[in-house]
């Protein structure tokens, strides 16, 4: 992988920067994006999504991202990072799980699921793993460490055309890591 300092609402200029670092889009690549997309304006956001659905024969999105901004501690987190300069400019734009699917499969993706941080924690983690985890980190507030991973998500999008499901995409599959 490589790693690209670009300003992603300049559309051109990131394409043309992948492309001089010989960007192959004949082969299957995932994109990672980690609280990124609700910083940026929905058209720009929405613009790399659909450049990565287009531009590649196979390709994945995952994504984590911000979610339930209507919801009392949603509000308050929105508030926060406004007041530090840090706006979720998209985050009303696509405020749910089914938004942010919609948002994939509207850009072009084939597939998307998604699901908040908690959900995963609670069965995608195994039981052994949870508990190792809660004995490091002592839990002061637990309930409002489950409230912060309700406003957290994953989402995991796929262009595949040889996937007949996208828990069969050739890119990513989550049953390749065992006790995840």
């Amino acid at each position: 992988y490589e790693t690209i300092g670009v300003d992603l609402r300049r559309h051109a200029d990131m394409v043309g920067e992948m492309e001089r670092r010989g960007l192959d889009t004949k082969r299957p690549t995932l994109f990672i994006s980690e609280c990124v997309l609700a910083y940026l304006p929905a058209a720009d956001g929405t613009r790399l999504i659909e450049w990565a659905a287009s531009a590649f024969g196979t390709s994945a999105f995952l994504t984590y991202e911000q979610i339930n901004p209507c919801d009392p501690f949603g509000a308050m987190m929105v508030r926060n990072l406004e007041k530090r300069g840090c706006p979720l400019r998209s985050i009303h734009d696509y405020p749910t799980l089914e938004a942010q699917c919609r948002r994939y499969t509207d850009a072009g993706f084939s597939r998307a699921v998604s699901q908040n941080m908690l959900t995963i924690y609670n069965t995608v983690i195994d039981q052994p793993a949870r508990q190792r985890a809660e004995r490091i980190e002592l839990f002061d507030e637990l309930e409002e460490w489950r409230m912060i991973q309700e406003h957290y998500c994953l989402v995991y999008a796929v262009q595949d055309p040889a996937a007949s499901t996208i828990e069969n995409s050739v890119v990513f599959s989550l049953s390749q890591y065992p006790g995840l």
